[in-house]
């Protein structure tokens, strides 16, 4: 879903293809103050991200063209003490145009990273301040939340779980035939909160012990990887719902049953 025209009121309305649960009438989508601000830093950062990923991809090609022999690991280039190297290195090289672009694109990393983190502290600071309930939640971090947050749009909007569920594009779709009972990902709604879903799933599969229980339950169950993940970012989705419209209410973890 596009973000649309960013004002003080953001605004904008799920585009899918189906009216379930009511999607079609959900109040129109706005966002003030705090979660405002969480939408716009996120967004703002995660293009400061992608202009500083393209810029390695070329610098990489530019050390490789001076330094044939000095290989450097994958993703290394985005900590600050890899772009030092790589900085004192191309000071130390007699100057010609290659390494003139090198120490330029450098320059430009590090300056990009600089402001990337300091977008993520800012970042931190709101999502204490919105929703210190989504961080409590093992595998929730700052970034996927503020995703959560700013794509959502208010949480009072949806009068249930299955709503969001809808709209990000989260409520498997039957498509079962004959005795097998088989469902599909729903292309619709909301993409980018979707894919915060997405993430959420695997971040919890990695670090909460209960979601891997979970998982191997449902693939013990006949399920295959992506089924029991699409079972597992339902739940979340129902989860995240409750955390954010009644955090006083229920537990600080999401529970999986």
């Amino acid at each position: 879903m596009s973000a649309g025209s960013l004002t003080r009121s953001t605004r904008w309305r799920s585009h899918g293809p189906r009216c379930e649960e009511g999607i079609d009438t959900l109040p129109t989508a706005r966002l003030a103050g705090t979660e405002l601000e969480i939408r716009l830093l996120a967004l703002h950062r995660e293009r400061l991200v992608d202009t500083r990923t393209r810029l390695i991809n070329e610098l990489r090609w530019q050390l490789h063209d001076l330094w044939p022999d000095w290989e450097i690991p994958k993703r290394v280039l985005i900590h600050p003490a890899w772009q030092t190297k790589v900085t004192q290195r191309l000071r130390r090289t007699e100057t010609d145009v290659r390494v003139q672009i090198a120490r330029d694109m450098i320059g430009r990393i590090r300056e990009l990273t600089r402001t990337i983190t300091q977008l993520y502290e800012q970042l931190t600071g709101l999502v204490k301040q919105a929703a210190p309930q989504l961080l409590a939640e093992r595998g929730l971090g700052v970034l996927i939340a503020a995703k959560l947050i700013g794509e959502i749009a208010g949480i009072d909007r949806f009068t249930s779980d299955a709503q969001l569920a809808r709209i990000s594009g989260c409520a498997p779709i039957p498509v079962s035939s004959g005795r097998t009972d088989r469902h599909r990902l729903d292309p619709g709604g909301n993409r980018q909160l979707n894919h915060a879903f997405h993430m959420l799933a695997l971040t919890k599969i990695i670090h909460d012990p209960r979601t891997a229980v979970y998982i191997a339950k449902q693939r013990k169950n006949g399920k295959t990887n992506r089924g029991a993940i699409r079972s597992l970012k339902r739940h979340l989705v129902r989860g995240v719902y409750h955390l954010l419209r009644n955090p006083e209410r229920v537990p600080t973890t999401i529970c999986l049953t």
